[in-house]
């Protein structure tokens, strides 16, 4: 069977108890973001705003239903009221025993949002949020880039690291490894 395009394709694919409580998870991102559009990432019903990035996710397992959302901004604004929900780096998960606080679904998607509608950078820079491969990384080396005088190239091999691979170097300069 082929895995599902749309929201409602994936929400005929979990038990009867389960569409309930999805659905109103998603009615909620929905009032809390009109302007979000619906679509699968990661095999997972989500949200996207702000020209496509990503805003939330939200998938129903065994135990839990789970709200991918979790930036620093989240966190740092929600703190004590999310602590009961929080897994790991940025699940926020709910136990499917009792109700979902639809409360705290409302407010992490309209933090979510603010921060895209503050973000400037193009939808297609991968934001490493959690700082895993730092976030700052990428503007840094474009930031070195753009203050370079002289172009740079690319060059098979630098004799001065021949350990390096394919590095980039400015005339008269020592290599830098490539930005990728």
């Amino acid at each position: 069977m082929a895995d599902p395009t749309t929201i409602d394709e994936y929400l005929t694919t979990l038990p009867p108890d389960r569409r309930g409580p999805m659905e109103e998870i998603r009615r909620t991102v929905r009032a809390a973001a009109p302007d979000a559009t619906e679509t699968i990432a990661y095999k997972m019903p989500a949200f996207r705003s702000r020209g496509g990035r990503y805003l939330v996710g939200f998938d129903a397992y065994k135990a839990h239903y789970s709200l991918f959302a979790a930036s620093g901004r989240v966190l740092e604004e929600l703190g004590d009221e999310l602590a009961p929900y929080l897994s790991g780096r940025g699940t926020i998960r709910f136990p499917a025993s009792g109700p979902i606080p639809l409360g705290i679904v409302r407010l992490v998607v309209e933090i979510r949002d603010a921060e895209n509608a503050r973000d400037v950078r193009p939808a297609c820079v991968p934001r490493h949020e959690h700082g895993r491969h730092g976030s700052g990384v990428l503007d840094r080396a474009r930031e070195d880039l753009r203050r370079q005088s002289a172009p740079l190239e690319l060059v098979p091999e630098h004799p001065a690291r021949q350990d390096v691979g394919d590095v980039l170097v400015a005339p008269d300069s020592a290599p830098r490894r490539r930005v990728a």
